[in-house]
């Protein structure tokens, strides 16, 4: 008579081994058991015998999962096999794969990530983790600023990656501010001055948020002319035939004796009238502070001067340091009174002065 030893392996299948024969394991996952009598004959899903050496009786067999069992009834025999999940594939309820999401393969070993949110990724294979956002309010989004200022308006930054506030523009009056001015006064330098070595340009910058700056009196159609990220003077605004008086205010501090300090003005840069040219000579005796003013025009004579920067440098036969005070801009605008005469609003305003003119007239 044949022993048989059924071992519940790890996943879903059992093995079966007839006499001993290790080299002739049988196994198989979805696993039958038909008796007669008290003879057992273990079948596959589809009836097929499963071990070609049947008529084996409950004693003869040994059952190991979780346990090691044996038997002297075949209802014995059923009543363990069931519970151990040998029938589990007639039901559906499976055998003894993972029951926590945690436990695959394929997934985090914990239950997740502090901050983080679980998505199907791109192939649709498997999971992963990202940054979470629970936004309320647009404070809340990373390219907003974290406050609400009063009084600012919402703008791009010069860089066009993020956000800033601005001053909300005026409402000029138009026909009278063709005039207006800005002031930028730096602040940065007035504690950390820029320093420059001996015959090396330095670039000159205005963060323009210095006591004493000023954008509310500028002229119409124009919100700024310094630009305090790329620190250069931007034109784009104006039309050909505009004017721009600038003021430069510089405290230059020198090291040595009969030190010479040129300021230079870049002009149209990038375009073919790019031009480099001194406008401010600061000479000392001795090595000494001094504050020196300059005021230079700069007339929109082309297309190169309105839509090409322009910067301020320094270069000094000796070592020293700079601090801008500030720039004023007063530009003067040339063709700003331009009306559509053919829209009905200027009609009708047109019209309106017209007869109060006559009135006048009459008098």
């Amino acid at each position: 008579m044949a022993t048989l030893l059924i071992t519940k392996q790890t996943g879903d299948y059992w093995s079966f081994i007839v006499d001993g024969d290790t080299g002739n394991e049988i196994l198989n996952t979805r696993n039958d058991l038909l008796t007669i009598g008290d003879q057992c004959h273990f079948k596959t899903s589809n009836g097929a015998n499963l071990i070609q050496k049947q008529n084996i009786f409950p004693a003869d067999i040994t059952v190991v999962a979780s346990g090691t069992f044996t038997f002297t009834t075949k209802q014995q025999l059923f009543d363990k096999l069931i519970e151990k999940g040998f029938f589990d594939w007639i039901t559906g309820t499976g055998g003894t794969g993972a029951t926590r999401f945690d436990e695959l393969e394929d997934t985090f070993s914990y239950i997740g990530k502090d901050g983080m949110a679980v998505i199907v990724d791109e192939t649709e294979l498997r999971l992963i983790a990202v940054p979470f956002f629970n936004v309320e309010k647009s404070t809340d989004l990373i390219d907003m600023p974290s406050s609400i200022v009063a009084d600012k308006m919402l703008v791009t930054n010069a860089s066009g990656d993020g956000y800033e506030y601005a001053d909300l523009p005026t409402d000029p009056e138009q026909f009278l501010n063709s005039v207006g001015w800005f002031i930028y006064n730096d602040l940065v330098t007035q504690t950390t001055p820029i320093p420059f070595v001996t015959n090396v340009d330095k670039k000159l910058t205005n963060d323009g948020i210095g006591a004493g700056s000023q954008s509310a009196q500028a002229p119409f159609g124009v919100a700024h002319v310094w630009n305090t990220v790329t620190n250069q003077l931007e034109l784009s605004e104006l039309t050909i035939g505009d004017i721009v008086n600038m003021r430069v205010i510089l405290e230059v501090t020198t090291t040595s004796t009969n030190q010479v300090c040129d300021i230079k003005f870049k002009s149209s840069i990038g375009s073919p009238a790019e031009n480099y040219t001194s406008f401010l000579n600061v000479q000392t005796k001795t090595a000494s502070t001094i504050t020196r003013a300059v005021s230079v025009q700069v007339v929109v004579s082309s297309a190169f001067a309105r839509d090409y920067p322009s910067e301020f440098w320094i270069v000094s036969d000796g070592n020293g340091s700079v601090k801008v005070k500030g720039f004023l801009f007063s530009v003067i605008r040339k063709n700003i009174n331009i009306i559509d005469f053919e829209s009905d609003d200027a009609k009708e305003d047109i019209s309106n002065k017209t007869n109060a003119a006559a009135i006048v007239g009459d008098e």
